[in-house]
């Protein structure tokens, strides 16, 4: 490794060269947001050294028509359960206990359940038990015969559900219009929501305005996005799988939708072709590293 940093830095190497002031890089990792005008950090050597030269030309050109994406959405986690074995509900089990249609609601638990960005509520494997009643409101029901099975099998006893004021209540929730996979291999994917559907934790909940959904979710399947999750995500998983925080997914740079609407920024095509070429060397020296490691 040793030869090839030599050679890429030797006159005439291929050596990259971006000037940055100190104010600019101070200015480039505060999150005003979250810490006022504290410094929080700022992954310079994605940004600088592996980041594909067309990433800057859009930085410089683009710039002013771009934002953070925690500017004009709130990220969250998906719902941690704490027993998924009981919350995830397949159609059997609806019908093995007669749970009423008002206490469940359609869950995505993995990018892997839908092919289509947009997203059939209808054709996803699972349901979310969602009970908000106490069990002396729900006599007679579907829903009080699940949970006391659920009792029976020792789930109220878990750390992470009976802490809560009802075991089998997971609160109240506003479903997102977004959500995106946390592990990134390929590509991250940003899916549409509708018809009430929840998400679990391996995903991302996106919120925004109804207005910005379209947009947004075109704007976070685009490849400059893409480029953007794999700068700055994190390689911690098996075959170079990349871990996106939800800081770092805040971060993401992207059209704003709230002055450019009908797809965001218009690249050329020249623009387009080596966003797509820039990721696709990013993608590959991802897996090449850990290939060799």
């Amino acid at each position: 490794m040793q030869e090839e940093f030599d050679k890429a830095t030797a006159p005439g190497g291929k050596r990259r060269v971006i000037s940055k002031t100190a104010a600019q890089l101070r200015a480039a990792g505060i999150d005003p947001a979250k810490r006022g005008d504290a410094y929080a950090g700022d992954k310079w050597g994605g940004k600088y050294l592996r980041a594909p030269d067309i990433y800057h030309h859009i930085l410089d050109k683009y710039g002013d028509r771009l934002i953070r994406l925690g500017d004009i959405a709130a990220i969250r986690r998906g719902v941690t359960t704490g027993a998924n074995n009981f919350f995830y509900l397949t159609p059997a089990k609806i019908r093995e206990f007669g749970i009423e249609a008002e206490y469940y609601a359609p869950v995505m638990t993995s990018p892997t359940e839908s092919r289509a960005l947009l997203v059939d509520a209808a054709a996803l494997p699972k349901r979310l038990f969602m009970c908000h009643a106490e069990k002396s409101e729900l006599a007679g029901t579907g829903a009080l015969r699940y949970i006391e099975w659920g009792e029976s099998q020792g789930f109220h006893l878990r750390p992470s559900t009976r802490v809560r004021p009802r075991w089998y209540d997971l609160g109240e929730r506003e479903p997102p219009p977004i959500a995106m996979n946390r592990i990134i291999d390929q590509r991250a994917r940003a899916f549409t929501l509708r018809d009430e559907t929840r998400v679990g934790n391996t995903l991302y909940e996106v919120h925004c305005e109804p207005d910005a959904v379209e947009p947004l979710a075109d704007a976070l399947n685009d490849d400059f996005a893409q480029i953007q999750y794999n700068i700055e995500g994190r390689s911690n998983f098996g075959g170079g799988a990349l871990e996106h925080t939800i800081y770092e997914t805040e971060n993401v740079l992207t059209p704003n939708p709230n002055i450019h609407t009908g797809g965001g920024i218009a690249f050329t095509p020249e623009e387009r072709e080596a966003l797509r070429e820039g990721l696709r060397v990013l993608v590959n020296n991802r897996r090449l590293r850990a290939r060799n490691y």
